[in-house]
């Protein structure tokens, strides 16, 4: 079953409990009704002229970041301020800048996170 009729069969039970609780205290007729349900990925609007479904949707473009990403110089002064020398830059990999650095126990590879600037993992010894 599709997230869609899911949707649609909890709407109609949704509308059949809502009149049942409400009783019958007007007279009301079949074009009065209107009944939507909102969810994260759209909304079933159900009313006189019969029902349908709208999908949001979600434009990636418009997406801000909302993390402030480091930039490399700055995670080298982190690791220069950690105790490395000779730091060089080898490449970034998703969340982390891998740089190749000299330390108390010689040259490693060194992960640094691009969001907060913590030392993720240190390997190789030369």
């Amino acid at each position: 079953m599709t997230n869609r009729k899911a949707l649609i069969k909890t709407a109609i039970a949704g509308a059949l409990a809502f009149g049942t609780l409400a009783g019958t205290a007007g007279v009301a007729s079949a074009t009065d009704f209107h009944f939507s349900w909102s969810t994260p990925q759209g909304t079933f609007y159900l009313g006189p002229n019969g029902s349908h479904y709208q999908p949001r949707h979600y434009h990636r473009r418009h997406v801000t970041p909302i993390r402030h990403q480091l930039r490399p110089r700055q995670a080298r002064r982190i690791l220069r301020h950690a105790g490395f020398r000779d730091i060089s830059f080898l490449r970034e990999r998703r969340n982390v800048y891998v740089f190749e650095a000299r330390g108390q126990r010689g040259y490693r590879r060194i992960a640094v996170n691009k969001f907060n600037g913590n030392i993720i993992w240190r390997w190789g010894r030369r």
